[in-house]
């Protein structure tokens, strides 16, 4: 069962494995530097958000005490976490979406 799980992995993963190949050997220095920046905006989502809720004070308060301990999820359910999460995650996705839109190329349906 095991080799049958690893040749099925392999020949499903193999296609994938070449166009990423492909995709990394396209990237130039200008494409490395935003995927550096958007890697940077997602990993602020987890530390900022939470921040602001743990931190906030007066009308940015989200909850009264803030509960402890509390999921990512949680702390962005609404107010200024939310907005924070929401900016960050959007400018990250903004960023890999000028990489990804100039480095990939349209394929014909008609080609294989």
């Amino acid at each position: 069962l095991i080799q049958f799980i690893t040749e099925w992995y392999k020949k499903f993963m193999a296609p994938i494995e070449l166009e990423a190949i492909e995709f990394r050997n396209s990237l130039i220095s200008d494409d490395v530097l935003l995927l550096k920046r958007a890697r940077f905006l997602f990993h602020l989502c987890s530390i900022l958000p939470p921040l602001a809720y743990y931190f906030g004070r007066g009308s940015l308060a989200v909850d009264r005490p803030p509960k402890f301990p509390a999921t990512i999820s949680f702390t962005i359910r609404k107010g200024l976490p939310k907005k924070i999460q929401t900016v960050l995650w959007t400018a990250g996705w903004v960023l890999m979406y000028r990489v990804i839109h100039r480095r990939t190329k349209p394929k014909s349906p008609h080609t294989k």
